[in-house]
């Protein structure tokens, strides 16, 4: 990066290519600064004082999620998917999380929700309550897929992390 610049510092028409803005971390939005100035040609100022308005364009940043890796599990038995998911930048970001790889027979819930479809949205639900019950009477092993997907709302931009769950019964 260059060198920082502070109000009342003389820039050269030679440095303007090179002068760059770094925001806050995690700060975004329309008209996230202005700064005003001044020309001088030489000689004086101008008259005249002029402004820029900077807009931050935010990027989603990868969220966090986490999940039981390698439960070993009875057959005809539910447990608990040890699900966690989190936003690692909650200025303009949501979160959403899918558990995918559902096998037939199989539901997920998690006291209040509960699904059985191969693909699940569980973003209101309780992620550390959900519970998988395995099809009745199978020991088909099968993988459970969880993605959370962090989406900066004022740009629409999404970062996704995946936890992976390799169930055995």
């Amino acid at each position: 990066l260059g060198v920082p610049v502070s109000g009342g510092d003389d820039i050269t028409a030679a440095q303007i290519p090179n002068l760059t803005y770094l925001s806050d971390p995690d700060d975004d939005g329309p008209g996230y600064a202005t700064f005003d100035f001044l020309v001088f040609d030489g000689d004086v100022d101008s008259a005249s004082q002029y402004a820029i308005t900077l807009d931050v364009t935010g990027v989603a940043d990868a969220p966090s999620v986490s999940a039981a890796a390698n439960p070993n599990v009875d057959e005809d038995t539910a447990f608990n998917l040890g699900l966690s998911a989190s936003l690692n930048d909650n200025t303009n970001e949501t979160l959403t999380v899918v558990i995918s790889g559902v096998p037939a027979g199989a539901s997920l819930a998690d006291g209040t929700n509960s699904s059985s479809a191969a693909s699940v949205d569980v973003s209101t639900w309780t992620l550390a309550n959900i519970e998988v019950t395995p099809p009745l009477h199978d020991t088909s092993p099968f993988t459970l897929t969880t993605t959370a997907t962090a989406t900066e709302t004022l740009s629409a931009d999404t970062e996704a992390s995946v936890a992976v769950s390799n169930v055995t019964l």
